[in-house]
């Protein structure tokens, strides 16, 4: 008999090793998809955007019919009401003294239905990925696994390395082999936008079985709509993501842009620019702060707002900003902007994302200030773009919010939760 993991590392080695050779054991009947169990570590969106996709794609499953369970360390009572609303089941395994709350998500759920099994496993990235793996292998070898790939890792860490800087490629490696172990093992593959699916798709390519991969575009939400509200007066440039990346998100570059767009700012115009930065994590806090503060040298107003889960929050962040940046130097999708798309709220976007390929590839008519280059060679020509691009949203509020309200409309009649559900059902019911 194999001996158990002991711990959570050695329990994801398992896994990897088992991902090189087929399990023979596993049945070969399949029965038709009606139970979903999505492997998570939060219902509410406290740790980015792969919650905020869970949680989203859960309900969708809900909507169309089919029994949606997400699987997190901890219930609340409050998110278990939330997401009763939605007729979506939140579980949880049970507590183990000395195991993390997420070392738990290796232990059988705890389901309110007896004998209930799901029929797909679903698990995020290299983040959730082992645990939906260790799920599958466990305890329901006859469900089909589907691994979300959310990042690219090679093209991140190079986002995060700077000039001159150390090299990060013994990290880089190690995370991109987990991704690809995680991806050859599931069932289907499914990567957010066309960016990160062209990357994991020729990831996998050589020795092996050949993997099925699917794109999965999320659908915009339903946050509210921007163009009835009023205008707001402050300039407010907002940036939402994790700023302790500041390099890679290209905060450095939106500093200098908006330092430009000050030193030019007329004497007599009222309402200079003001940099809002949400999700600074407590302990980045003093070094995005210090960073911040050699760019701007107290010439440009800026605020630093902490990580929240409050939809309401994020949705007065949006409400109150002329226009949402998101500079970075890489991006495997871009959830912050397409959320600003979805809420009408004016948008800059890295033309390295999955976002902006999906607006090339889709043909539809986005403005050139829509979407902008975050190559820096040199860093002053970048710079340059992103505040000619800012000043143009400042000086034209009125043009850019109707633009968005445009580009709004044509990417909902391209995709929507339901179209998105609908796909990945039909996927993999189509599987051998």
């Amino acid at each position: 008999m194999k001996e158990s993991p002991r711990t959570t590392s050695e329990a994801i080695a398992m896994i990897r090793q088992e991902a090189v050779s087929p399990d023979t054991s596993r049945p070969t009947a399949r029965r038709p998809i009606r139970r979903f169990l999505l492997v998570s570590d939060e219902w509410r969106s406290g740790r980015g955007g792969i919650s905020t996709i869970n949680r989203h794609l859960a309900i969708a499953l809900a909507a169309a019919g089919h029994e949606a369970t997400v699987l997190v360390p901890r219930v609340t009572e409050e998110d278990a009401r939330v997401a009763s609303a939605a007729n979506v089941s939140i579980v949880a395994p049970p507590r183990i003294p000395g195991l993390s709350e997420k070392e738990t998500l290796l232990l059988r759920p705890i389901f309110g239905e007896k004998g209930w099994e799901p029929d797909v496993i679903i698990g995020h990235g290299r983040a959730l990925g082992p645990y939906a793996a260790a799920q599958q292998r466990q305890f329901f070898p006859g469900a089909r696994r589907v691994h979300l790939v959310h990042t690219d890792a090679e093209s991140l860490e190079a986002a995060k390395e700077e000039h001159g800087g150390t090299s990060t490629m013994t990290i880089t490696e190690s995370r991109r082999n987990l991704e690809i172990d995680l991806a050859r093992s599931a069932d289907l593959v499914a990567g957010i936008g066309p960016l990160l699916t062209e990357t994991i798709r020729d990831d996998l390519l050589g020795p092996g079985a050949p993997a099925t991969v699917m794109e999965f575009m999320p659908g915009l939400r339903d946050l509210f709509d921007a163009s009835t509200t009023r205008a707001p007066v402050k300039n407010r440039v907002l940036f939402i993501g994790r700023a302790d990346d500041f390099h890679s998100k290209g905060i450095d570059l939106a500093a200098e842009a908006l330092l430009k767009i000050m030193d030019e700012w007329p004497r007599g115009r009222s309402h200079p620019p003001v940099l809002v930065i949400r999700g600074v994590p407590d302990d980045a806090a003093d070094d995005v702060k210090r960073k911040l503060d050699s760019i701007f040298d107290g010439r440009v107003s800026y605020t630093l707002r902490p990580y929240t889960d409050s939809e309401t929050v994020l949705t007065h962040d949006l409400a109150q900003a002329k226009v949402l940046i998101m500079p970075s130097r890489h991006e495997g999708f871009g959830l912050a902007a397409f959320e600003a798309i979805s809420a009408g709220v004016p948008v800059l976007i890295s033309a390295e994302s999955g976002v902006a390929q999906f607006l090339s590839e889709s043909h539809l008519d986005t403005s050139p200030r829509s979407v902008i280059s975050t190559r820096d060679s040199p860093t002053r020509l970048a710079v340059d773009r992103w505040a000619d691009a800012i000043q143009a949203v400042l000086d034209d509020f009125d043009s850019a919010r109707s633009e968005v309200t445009s580009l709004r409309t044509s990417v909902g009649r391209l995709v929507s939760w339901n179209s998105v559900t609908e796909r990945l059902v039909a996927t993999l019911q189509g599987l051998p």
